[in-house]
């Protein structure tokens, strides 16, 4: 009789960092790193609550909050009151005690002043936020301690609800990697309702080292709303890099010990790890004695044999302390000594320009002995403001983070048994960005007084050995649950109002983003058919197109459009497809034909496409001198490709192939002045699309230049004008907002939608008018009393 095996547990280990979320998977799957959707090997540790009209289930022009987490949060230095940034930190993990600076109090904690979230710190030294959230009643009051009516739709949140919404992200990343990697298989999650598709997965998630009972239970009460199950471990982030460190090079340390005839004391290895807001140390042996895999971190609740190559001695953190730490001593500097900088505030918008000025500049005394940062329209009257300085005043401005730093390697030191000085110590491992600071460096090595020239910073350990290391001790199967089966019986329901809370947001979402999807094919499909005119079959496209997509694009800047749920916009855009499909039958049929011919081609001349297509992948050596109607149709390709890419919601990639449309549109040569015209006119739409996907990304700067451009073709275009203001707008400058569509609206007084963006930048010129008038009162009772 033939038995069949239970399919084997994949482990995910997850590094969950103030800036960044790392996972990685196990042996079973060569630890390979999990991407986000957008490619990158980390996931920001940020979620951005954003309002819009048009619920689902009918309920069209309720306002409803869409969650965006991770990579699709708005970016730290845009971020605003509906962004919550440093997720782990609301935890108050990482405080190993009797550090300077380390108290858990917010008024030691030098970025709480920056955040412009609302967060509150409760008695278990966690903090809750609170955001504007419009989803259900029942679902928000779910995941808050003390629920209660608020008219402002403001919502509280505890530590744990806002980190289930990371966690369900990545977790879903992990089961997506894991299901193309093996055609489809899947995983589901121990222990959870998931259905167990190819196996079931196990997840272990690190937290610094000296983290609190309390903060391990809420993130294993995230886990479990976020689908990770129960079977969750959580362990010591010091742990996880010993376990990799020992996997790394405990082949070394053995054949060291051979050598020298068995045992010896092993080798004292020293590891730092200083990320933006918060350091760890810790103290490890490798090789030597017979003790070598005893942990001094037993009660994180890992096993003895975790990393038999490496055992740690001792670990302590500090959670004020970070590579952020030197933007915000940076900032307070330039805010008291540059000119016109003195009255901006931490929280506000200026505050963050100045502090991502801040650091840039860090970033490039990282690297050069000084630098220079701009930031553009900072000061008075809209001045760029320079922010200079070298290596001497990060020194000179950071003097109590050097003390903390040395006063942390000496406690892992001290609490180290059988290590009778710093002396004794052979190596040091550093991570993080705060390593990478010249000063930090120093600090590290006068703390075991040692010098540049008789040690060298070793970085054989990255950015993802802790997520590595978790899924280390994930297989060794026995490590143990930790906050789990000692929780009190309110903790079940407690996780289950949590799990229920957050699989009604994620209902929300899902809603939200298919009714935005579904809004971006509209837009993209007006797009994709304007740009149709110039293509090679444009001319089969009847004259009553024309006014079928000014309809529509005119529909979309309409209250009707904000107020539509999900079932009447995918009903709009099935109307709008169905419209265009009957009058331009003859023109779907000849793209048709075409593509065909083209793959009929394509199969009796592989060769010869392979080579050409191999030539188009460089853009910048691409110099041949192809045929006008070659390079046309490369640019139309790419620009038809971007447009796909736009509808399904991929703003990264279509603007990068606008890009490359735009590489090949600068190619053309002798031409004649009909096909002038038509390339500037290829050229003007595809830095409108450009421009609208850099916006779609809040990458406002860049989108500017591609209006720039566009208006550098025709002036007078509405669409250009029209795309000039709104990013204006997006940067608050209302001023200049305000020519561009008045402009526009010269040359197309009915349009709608410049009609609407007009008396939303006045709306805007009137609040800032009115503020005005009120601080010139203030300043004038100030002054006469």
């Amino acid at each position: 009789a033939s038995t069949t095996s239970a399919p084997p547990t994949v482990v995910v280990g997850i590094d969950v960092g103030s800036e960044s979320t790392k996972l990685t998977l196990g042996s079973a799957h060569d630890y390979e790193i999990i991407r986000n959707a957008h490619g990158g090997h980390t996931t920001p540790s940020a979620v951005t609550f954003r309002g819009a009209r048009g619920g689902g289930g009918g309920r069209g022009g309720r306002r409803q909050t869409q969650r965006f987490v991770g990579e699709d949060a708005t970016e730290a230095r845009n971020a605003d009151g509906s962004t919550v940034l440093h997720i782990v930190r609301l935890l108050g993990a990482g405080s190993s005690g009797g550090l300077p600076g380390d108290d858990g109090d917010d008024n030691d904690d030098a970025l709480a002043a920056f955040y412009r979230f609302q967060r509150t710190r409760q008695a278990d030294g966690t903090c809750s936020v609170s955001v504007e959230y419009c989803g259900d009643q029942s679902e928000a009051e779910e995941s808050s301690p003390n629920p209660s009516p608020n008219p402002n739709n403001r919502r509280e949140f505890s530590a744990a609800a806002v980190l289930a919404m990371l966690l369900g992200k990545v977790r879903r990343g992990a089961e997506e990697t894991v299901a193309r990697k093996t055609a489809g298989g899947g995983i589901g999650s121990a222990g959870s309702d998931d259905a167990m598709r190819g196996g079931a997965a196990r997840y272990v998630l690190s937290l610094p080292p000296g983290s609190s009972d309390t903060a391990k239970a809420a993130v294993r009460d995230a886990a479990h709303a976020a689908g990770c199950g129960d079977d969750v471990a959580v362990v010591s982030a010091a742990e996880c890099a010993a376990s990799v460190y020992g996997k790394k090079f405990g082949g070394d340390a053995d054949a060291s010990a051979n050598a020298d005839g068995g045992g010896g004391a092993g080798r004292l290895v020293l590891v730092v790890d200083m990320g933006h807001a918060q350091t760890w140390a810790s103290l490890l042996r490798l090789g030597g004695g017979d003790d070598a895999g005893a942990s001094e971190d037993d009660a994180e609740g890992t096993d003895a044999s975790a990393s038999p190559a490496a055992t740690l001695l001792a670990s302590a953190s500090n959670a004020a302390l970070g590579a952020g730490c030197v933007d915000v001593n940076l900032w307070h500097h330039f805010q008291s000594t540059v000119p016109g900088l003195s009255s901006i505030e931490p929280s506000t918008r200026r505050g963050q320009r100045l502090l991502d000025g801040c650091r840039r500049l860090k970033h490039q005394l990282s690297m050069l002995p000084s630098g220079m940062a701009t930031v553009e329209t900072l000061g008075d009257n809209d001045a760029d403001v320079t922010l200079k300085g070298n290596r001497d005043l990060v020194q000179e401005l950071c003097k109590e983070q050097g003390e903390a730093l040395s006063a942390l390697i000496a406690k892992v030191v001290a609490d180290a048994e059988g290590v009778g000085s710093a002396t004794d110590i052979d190596s040091i491992e550093v991570m993080g960005g705060g390593c990478r600071i010249p000063f930090f460096q120093d600090t590290i090595l006068k703390s075991l007084g040692r010098s540049n020239e008789d040690m060298t910073l070793s970085r054989s350990l990255d950015d993802t050995s802790v997520a590595m290391g978790a899924a280390l001790l994930g297989e060794i199967g026995n490590i143990g649950v930790v906050g789990g089966d000692d929780l009190p019986m309110e903790a079940d329901g407690r996780r289950a109002a949590l799990r229920k809370a957050e699989e009604g947001m994620v209902k929300v979402d899902d809603e939200m983003h298919a009714r935005s999807e579904a809004r971006n094919k509209i837009e993209s499909h007006v797009l994709e058919m304007r740009g149709a005119r110039h293509g090679k079959h444009g001319s089969l496209l009847p004259e009553e197109l024309d006014a079928h997509l000014t309809e529509t694009d005119d529909w979309l800047f309409t209250e009707d459009c904000e107020d539509a749920d999900l079932n009447t916009m995918e009903s709009k855009l099935a109307d709008v497809l169905e419209k265009t499909n009957g009058m331009c039958a003859a023109y779907y049929e000849a793209v048709e034909k075409e593509r065909t011919e083209k793959e009929a081609e394509m199969k009796a001349e592989e060769e010869k496409a392979k080579a050409e297509r191999a030539g188009e992948e460089d853009d910048d050596h691409d110099n041949r001198k192809l045929p006008f109607s070659r390079r046309m149709e490369i640019v139309q390709k790419n620009k038809a490709e971007a447009n796909e890419l736009f509808k399904d919601g991929n703003f990264r990639h279509a603007g990068a192939r606008y890009q490359k449309a735009l590489t090949h549109s600068a190619k053309f040569f002798d031409l004649t002045p009909e096909q002038t015209e038509e390339v500037k006119a290829v050229t003007l739409s595809l830095n409108l699309n450009l421009a609208l996907a850099y916006m779609k990304l809040e990458r406002f700067e860049n989108a500017l230049r591609a209006a720039d451009e566009a208006l550098a073709i025709d002036d007078s275009s509405t669409k250009a004008l029209f795309r000039r203001s709104s990013i204006y707008y997006e940067q608050k400058k209302f001023d200049e907002a305000k020519k561009d569509i008045n402009k526009a609206l010269q040359v197309a007084p009915e349009d709608a939608a410049c009609k609407k963006l007009s008396s939303r930048i006045e709306q805007q010129l009137k609040r800032q008018k009115d503020k005005e008038k009120k601080m010139a009162k203030k300043m004038a009772k100030g002054m006469f009393g």
